[in-house]
């Protein structure tokens, strides 16, 4: 783990110092000056550690809070530079917060690797640490998760909807048992080929229920019943509910093609970290 943090340090380092190119956008983009710092606390007797990305300024203390859970063998070093976030300039005005996975896992309750073969509590450990990030939460924190991350953030929109202000999913279902039963405002983002995650009904995929069912039964929770707003982009289909109950949102993002990998920015076609800014945008 000191290994991995040391790592982590050093990509945040040359983020701070606004010199790094992010690899996953097809062009330089100038990274936003931030502070990094590590920090850990206990939980079920284990030391769980994060690192935290603070943008530089008298607002530092007011922005939001994106909290980015890793995919299945990925350290959190390895998510902060494929995800993009640290190269998109609008998320400047975010805070964030890539906790450390256990064995390149998360526990996601029956998913994944090593975290759930030893039950490691996950869900506790982000209980935890979203008050450290903001005490008496007086700003808005958001969960994003890509893959077995993904499984787990639906894992705690389904045990304590409310310890975040909204979710954002890549490529990833929830795990059988887990059911989203009280509105939350969420982003799902999915691949029409997507051999893990299946489409619609008939698809091949691994996990279930395939992606147009499950927003189907999130509309049902959040009591979406008015017309979605439909917008199309290069390979880029969104379809946003706004008019839902408790004043939440469901979005859905479909890809034409890109399969299990991690959408990425082009010319034509917005990738995750536009569309999970634009996501979290009017919420605060």
């Amino acid at each position: 783990m000191r290994r991995q943090l040391l790592t982590l340090l050093a990509l945040a380092a040359v983020a701070v110092t606004g010199c790094a190119n992010v690899a996953s956008h097809p062009r330089p983009v100038a990274a936003v000056p931030r502070t990094a710092t590590t920090r850990s606390i206990k939980v079920d007797g284990r030391t769980r550690s994060w690192l935290q990305l603070t943008p530089a300024g008298p607002r530092a203390g007011s922005v939001p809070v994106i909290v980015v859970l890793s995919g299945i063998k990925a350290t959190a070093a390895q998510e902060m530079d494929r995800d993009g976030l640290l190269g998109l300039p609008a998320a400047g005005h975010a805070e964030l917060v890539y906790p450390v996975s256990y064995d390149k896992s998360w526990n996601a309750g029956g998913c994944c690797g090593q975290a759930a073969k030893r039950h490691i509590n996950d869900v506790g450990f982000l209980q935890a640490l979203v008050p450290k990030l903001d005490p008496g939460h007086r700003r808005p924190i958001y969960l994003a998760g890509y893959s077995n991350g993904g499984r787990l953030a639906y894992r705690v929109a389904c045990t304590d909807p409310s310890l975040v202000d909204g979710y954002a999913v890549v490529k990833a279902m929830p795990e059988p048992g887990c059911v989203v039963a009280k509105p939350v405002s969420i982003l799902q983002i999915d691949s029409t080929n997507d051999k893990a995650v299946p489409y619609q009904p008939g698809d091949r995929g691994k996990e279930h229920p395939p992606a147009t069912v499950e927003v189907a039964d999130l509309r049902g929770a959040d009591g979406c019943a008015s017309p979605p707003a439909v917008m199309s982009r290069g390979s880029l289909r969104l379809t946003t509910w706004t008019r839902c109950h408790s004043s939440t949102q469901v979005t859905f993002a479909v890809y034409t093609g890109g399969k299990h990998s991690w959408p990425l920015n082009t010319a034509s076609t917005p990738g995750a970290p536009t569309l999970i800014w634009s996501f979290i945008t009017p919420h605060h």
